[in-house]
């Protein structure tokens, strides 16, 4: 659960951005499921998602303001045209306004098939495959083509992710890298996700021993996501994100209700 995080940042400062297209050439690769990956490509477990919904209380305080939020998530693993599913549904209300969010993942593989975003006045929707990303973002009534190529298995910028990295083998000294995709640069940008310490949590639905997790990108540029991923069910329970200077600062946390 991120809440909207990486979205909500794109409606601030969405006409502030041009979009570049990302071009790379493909090498040695295996495949997974229906997915092609490379051997550094980090694995995900989809047996470690629990179908249902879950509630999170969303506190944001960015740029001398705050705004509080409701967020309900929706997993659920269905088939489409014989091919297995995890669809993540995540919609909040606010402030801000109403958002939605619908990811579509491999089941084999968690890695994103379709994304469609809703938030104020601005809608994206993109198709991903192990190639590319490929997309529209409308907004204000303009449009804006996201056509991207990848040379490895990427994350959505969905606030839906945090379901996804909450499916990782954590240990104590846990560390991997994964890719996602930055919607207002159209680029894939790498993240390291490290897992910090084990400590106990209390939030509104209980109190939890879990693995305090921080996935940061690796140009450092100030933006960290903290994540509080209990150890016995793999829910996240509480998340932090830290909204670089170039954002506006400020930070967001997201309780499970």
């Amino acid at each position: 659960m991120l809440y909207h995080t990486l979205f909500a940042t794109l409606w601030l400062v969405l006409s502030q951005n041009s979009f570049t297209q990302l071009q790379k050439s493909t090498n040695n690769k295996e495949f997974v499921g229906n997915l092609e990956i490379s051997d550094t490509t980090t694995i995900f477990n989809p047996s470690l998602l629990k179908e249902g919904t879950t509630k999170y209380k969303i506190s944001l305080a960015v740029r001398g303001q705050e705004f509080h939020i409701t967020s309900t998530q929706t997993i659920a693993k269905i088939t489409i045209a014989g091919m297995n599913i995890v669809r993540i549904v995540e919609s909040s209300t606010g402030a801000m306004g109403n958002s939605s969010d619908t990811t579509d993942y491999d089941g084999i593989t968690l890695y994103p098939i379709s994304q469609r975003s809703q938030q104020g006045p601005a809608t994206l929707t993109f198709v991903f495959t192990d190639k590319s990303v490929n997309g529209i973002i409308q907004t204000n009534g303009q449009t804006m083509p996201i056509n991207a190529m990848i040379t490895e298995p990427t994350l959505p910028s969905s606030s839906s992710i945090g379901a996804i990295i909450a499916t990782l083998p954590f240990n104590d000294a846990y560390m991997t890298n994964i890719n996602l995709f930055d919607v207002m640069s159209a680029t894939v940008r790498k993240h390291s996700v490290i897992v910090l310490t084990r400590e106990k949590i209390a939030v509104a639905k209980g109190t939890f021993v879990a693995y305090k997790v921080e996935m940061a990108p690796s140009e450092n540029d100030g933006m960290r996501f903290i994540y509080w991923i209990s150890v016995s069910t793999h829910e996240v329970v509480k998340t932090e994100t830290i909204l670089p200077d170039m954002m506006g600062g400020g930070t967001i946390t997201g309780e499970l209700q």
